[in-house]
């Protein structure tokens, strides 16, 4: 006598269909993570997305300070105007420095078009196309470029807490100080930082 045909599809049967159906993030990241956990692939891709805006946006509107926050602090830099790879984050700020101290340089303006996500556990790989326009002694120039970024997964904001001390007696009570507001979080302050950026002319 013949079984009847299972009413259900395995669970690996309908993880695989979800990642066909799932967006180019997940179908290119590892096997493991595709088959395991679409839905946490996405989130992990919009939280890049979040971040390599947030850097976009700090390098668009001349916010140096989370601009550079958005970089690990040994990341590294490969441009086209530089004859070598900058080997950390500060020696790119030097070099803005020195752009801005001989050229006039400056950002007017940056969109981020053509975007992408490759996830790998706690690497992330984000591609896009740049347009972006500076001003300098000479004038304004309109570049037109390609740009990878990596970025890494660095902390956590829930992460688990330490043991408990062993108990004390209590001491004498004294009157709560004025409580502070939290500073506003800068991009990369937590969650992502870009440990990689290498741009290139658009063809």
């Amino acid at each position: 006598m013949t079984e009847p045909e299972p009413t259900t599809r395995p669970e690996n049967a309908q993880a695989a269909e979800e990642v066909r159906a799932a967006p180019e993030e997940v179908r290119t990241a590892p096997e493991e993570v595709r088959t395991a956990a679409p839905e946490q692939v996405r989130t992990t891709a919009d939280e890049v997305r979040t971040a390599a805006a947030a850097l976009v946006a700090a390098f668009a509107e001349g916010r140096l300070d989370d601009y550079f926050a958005a970089f690990a602090p040994e990341a590294t830099f490969l441009f086209p105007t530089s004859a070598r790879r900058l080997a950390s984050t500060q020696e790119y700020r030097e070099l803005w420095q020195r752009w801005v101290a001989e050229d006039g340089f400056r950002v007017l303006a940056c969109d981020s078009t053509e975007q992408a996500v490759q996830v790998y556990g706690d690497t992330a790989v984000f591609t896009h196309s740049v347009t972006t326009r500076v001003a300098t002694h000479a004038g304004e120039e309109t570049h037109r470029e390609r740009e990878t970024i990596v970025f890494t997964r660095h902390g956590t904001p829930d992460a688990p807490s330490a043991p408990d001390a062993p108990s004390v007696p209590d001491a004498p009570s004294v009157p709560d100080a004025p409580s502070v507001p939290d500073a506003p979080r800068a991009p990369g302050a937590a969650g992502w930082h870009a440990v990689h950026e290498h741009l290139s002319p658009a063809a």
